[in-house]
């Protein structure tokens, strides 16, 4: 072997600044400027190597029966796999100078895939006896999170970042979204070498703000004729209130009506809070609803009502990160009242308290041009809290299965933005399902986009499918787009598809200026089954002001 077979290989993807912006592209951006940095010198070029290339026949060569990893217990178990996966291509091969080159330029591609990009990798001098080839990996660290307002670390960095002394860009991106998780502060995160510590590294947070306080006050009318003809709503939005990077939100909605005969009080809070690999939610909901049906009586009407509250705790756990996807298990338990009144009298039939535990799984994936998202949950009944089952049924618990799919997709022709955008729901159940509580229904507008059933139908098993098309006008936020919509429901799981149908297509127009946003449409349905009976024409808009 020439002289040379001693020399250092340090990591492509250098140890220098980096500097990671807040928002969606932000996690690209930190694969670009932390890995795109210009390579240390180094006795041996690998850049112009194919990671995927073959082994040259080369003379002199090493006859490889054994290959060490020195320092490799330090890495994730998954990866130290992958690394003997990878030894094991080359024992009983006979590699030279350049087979060498090869093998340790896939060895540091893993390193990157994997999101190691300060680790650096080493072949040490030595006798390469018994066939044994010996590479050191030496790690490259953190020995520091701090806030740059302060130059101090604080708890809520502790908080954000998962628990790691070895610098993995992984782990970077997962911090970055936690810190995220209150939208106002704003991160971006700056990677520098700590001059005090050899392949060390310091990660700087620069914010915005600590903490922050929003609000959003809208009008609409939603094109629904069965409701109130206006709605007002406000939400108020709280970033960062513990500066543990939580979130909670406040929102409340009602009608405008003068007799509030169709009215609707609506109620809703909603807190998440991030922990490293783990987020906690917590929401709830409260709706009286109004409706103009009622009965004739020797005192006057009574007019039909509903109210409806729900409190739900969800826990989310990444199982895995990869450059390009996210993969998290989510679980938790929630439980659902409903009530019905004619005037001040309750409708004993209608009375339900039910609760449930949900296991699920959900994939998100980075595409080359949009993003993937899959998602499927199981949702069963259950007897805590006091549940009790229907008076008036006699229904099994249920047992529900929901699967969700949906993908987004921007192109550009001549200079001009499009947004493709669409989402699949399905809903299936081994038994009928309470229609008050579990059951879906479709008809609205808030359901199939430019149809409004003026009877309402629902069902166990349910289908969901949405399109939408944006055109990203020349006038600054400004979009144009049109949509196509299906849905359908049924109780008899192998028609769910096509028992009671739905189809609607709506165009409508939406933009902002400073404060102020509004969108419009007007739409109508295309198909309908016999059963539906729907209007020819809705329209809708809204207002809102952000402050």
């Amino acid at each position: 072997m020439k002289k040379y077979l001693f020399f250092l290989l340090v990591a492509i993807y250098g140890h220098g600044y980096a500097q990671v912006d807040a928002g969606k592209s932000s996690l690209q951006q930190a694969k670009q400027e932390i890995t795109h940095q210009q390579p240390v010198a180094i006795p041996i070029n690998l850049q112009h190597i194919n990671k995927n290339q073959i082994y040259p026949v080369e003379f002199p060569c090493l006859n490889i029966k054994f290959v060490f990893f020195n320092g490799q217990e330090l890495f994730a178990t998954s990866l130290q796999k992958k690394l003997s996966s990878l030894a094991d291509n080359i024992i009983g091969q006979c590699l030279g100078d350049e087979g060498i080159k090869i093998f340790l330029t896939k060895v540091n591609q893993m390193f990157i895939d994997s999101g190691y990009v300060t680790t650096k990798i080493s072949l040490p001098e030595q006798s390469f006896i018994y066939g044994i080839l010996r590479i050191e990996l030496i790690p490259g660290l953190i020995s520091d999170i701090r806030y740059a307002d302060t130059g101090k670390s604080h708890y809520s960095l502790c908080t954000a970042f998962p628990q790691a002394t070895i610098l993995n860009l992984r782990d970077i991106e997962q911090g970055l979204e936690n810190l995220q998780n209150s939208p106002s502060t704003q991160p971006k995160i700056t990677v520098d070498d700590d001059p005090n510590t050899a392949n060390s590294s310091i990660l700087t947070i620069n914010r915005q703000k600590k903490r922050a306080i929003r609000g959003r006050l809208s009008v609409d009318n939603n094109g629904l004729k069965d409701h109130a003809n206006l709605m007002i709503d406000n939400v108020l939005m709280f970033d960062n209130p513990t500066l543990l990077n939580d979130f909670f939100y406040f929102y409340i909605s009602r009608d405008l009506d003068t007799d509030h005969s169709r009215g609707v009080k609506i109620g809703t809070f909603f807190y998440s809070l991030p922990f490293r690999n783990w987020q906690f939610i917590l929401s709830g909901n409260y709706q009286d609803q109004y409706s103009a049906d009622g009965i004739k009586t020797s005192v006057g009407n009574l007019y039909k009502s509903s109210r409806s509250k729900s409190l739900t705790a969800q826990v989310q756990y990444l199982i895995k990160r990869r450059y390009d996807s996210k993969t998290y298990l989510n679980f938790g338990t929630s439980i659902a009242t409903n009530n019905g009144y004619f005037g001040s009298i309750e409708i004993i039939s209608h009375k339900r308290r039910a609760t449930y535990w949900n296991i699920g799984l959900k994939h998100q994936r980075y595409l080359p041009r949009g993003e993937l998202n899959l998602a499927m949950e199981y949702k069963q009944g259950a007897n805590w809290f006091g549940a009790m089952p229907s008076p008036a049924t006699d229904l099994k618990r249920p047992q529900i299965f929901n699967f969700s799919v949906a993908i987004n997709q921007p192109w550009q022709i001549s200079k001009q933005i499009f947004l493709y955008e669409a989402t699949a729901a399905m809903q299936l159940s081994r038994s009928r399902l309470d229609s008050l509580l579990e059951a879906k229904s479709i008809g609205d507008s808030s359901r199939v986009r430019g149809a409004m059933l003026t009877n309402t139908l629902s069902g166990s098993h349910s289908l969901l499918i949405k399109n939408e098309l944006s055109w990203y006008t020349p006038l600054p936020s400004h979009v144009l787009y049109a949509t196509l919509d299906y849905g359908s429901v049924s109780e008899d799981r192998a028609r769910f598809w096509r028992d009671q149908y739905l189809v609607g297509t709506s165009i409508g127009l939406k933009g902002s200026y400073k404060q102020l946003s509004y969108s419009a449409f007007v739409g109508f349905p295309l198909l309908n089954s016999s059963e539906s009976k729907h209007d020819h024409m809705v329209s809708g808009f809204r207002l809102t002001f952000s402050y």
